[in-house]
């Protein structure tokens, strides 16, 4: 992940007035979470207990689990994105943690143990050994029956996870680009049961999102 364009962008869109990451398209990404968020808590093992959002950005989504009732809190590799987050929380009266890191660090997750972990669509966005660095950390700090939230943008085919592999340009940022059962695939060797699953389709690209279960 190039740490420092993170940054740069989060800068950026906090001085032109956006609500984060998504510009003016933050109020739809926004959108998105709260009509994936009711079908996310039907299926957790979980209701309450600690939480991890990975990549929180501007914690939206981590303020949703924190009001739902869990100790949420997040991580993310940009200080713009975690300070912002810190001031939202602060605005609607909640104390979380936010921290500033790579998820694939194994410093961030030291002596930590959560009910939930939820990747803030991140995933997606950890390429080469960090994916298996980081899936093993989540596996490792859940609790027993912990619930991995997964949000990942994915490859419309196999033909397009081909073009990407072979085209590094086409995103402005690194992107590892997994088919649907790529993905899958990926979480379930990690140790990962599938508990739901589904996808949603872009005119540019589709989104799986996952319910799964530590084993």
């Amino acid at each position: 992940m190039d740490y420092l364009k993170h940054e740069e962008v989060y800068k950026k869109l906090k001085a032109e007035g956006h609500g984060g990451w998504g510009g003016k398209n933050y109020d739809k990404r926004v959108e998105g979470w709260v009509k994936a968020h009711p079908r996310f808590l039907e299926k957790m093992r979980h209701t309450q207990g600690k939480l991890l959002e990975l990549g929180c950005g501007t914690g939206v989504l981590t303020q949703m689990l924190q009001e739902a009732g869990f100790e949420a809190g997040g991580i993310d590799v940009s200080e713009t994105a975690i300070q912002w987050a810190r001031e939202k929380a602060a605005d609607k009266g909640l104390d979380m943690e936010f921290r500033v890191g790579s998820v694939a660090d194994p410093a961030m997750w030291v002596d930590r143990k959560y009910d939930v972990v939820v990747d803030g669509t991140c995933l997606h966005c950890i390429i080469g050994e960090d994916r298996k660095t980081l899936l093993g950390l989540v596996y490792e700090s859940l609790t027993d029956r912990g619930t991995f939230i997964v949000s990942s943008t994915i490859a419309k085919s196999e033909s397009d996870v081909a073009e990407r592999v072979h085209n590094p340009h086409i995103s402005p940022l690194e992107r590892c680009m997994r088919s649907e059962d790529q993905l899958r695939g990926e979480l379930v060797e990690a140790g990962f049961e599938v508990i739901d699953e589904w996808v949603e389709e872009g005119q540019h690209k589709k989104h799986y999102y996952g319910v799964l279960e530590k084993k």
